[in-house]
C-alpha cells in the first residue's frame, strides 16, 4: 500500500510542485498461504534497502513524466541554479 501528497510550495514557501510517496513496508500473507509457519494471519516485511536504493531513479523517472504531461499542457520547466 502506497500513498501520495502533493505539494505545490517548498518550505519557503516558493512554487515548487512535487510529490511525496509513503510506502508500507508491511503485507499479510494471503488467506490459506502459511508462509511455512501455519499462521493465516501472517505479517511480513517488505526489504527496506531494496526500496530505499530505488527511490533516486523512481524520482527521476516519476519527474520526466510528470514534465512531460505537463508540457502538453503548454507549462514550462525551468531548472534551479546549482541544482539538477
Amino acid at each position: 500500500m502506497a500513498t501520495a501528497f502533493t505539494h505545490r510550495d517548498s518550505r519557503d514557501g516558493d512554487p515548487h510542485l512535487h510529490t511525496h510517496v509513503a510506502i508500507s513496508s508491511k503485507v499479510q500473507l494471503a488467506p490459506g498461504e502459511s508462509g511455512g509457519q501455519g499462521d493465516p494471519d501472517r505479517w511480513l516485511a517488505l526489504d527496506g534497502q531494496t526500496i530505499y536504493k530505488t527511490t533516486v531513479s523512481v524520482s527521476e523517472r516519476y519527474n520526466r513524466l510528470l514534465e512531460a504531461k505537463s508540457r502538453a499542457l503548454g507549462l514550462a520547466f525551468e531548472s534551479p541554479r546549482g541544482k539538477r
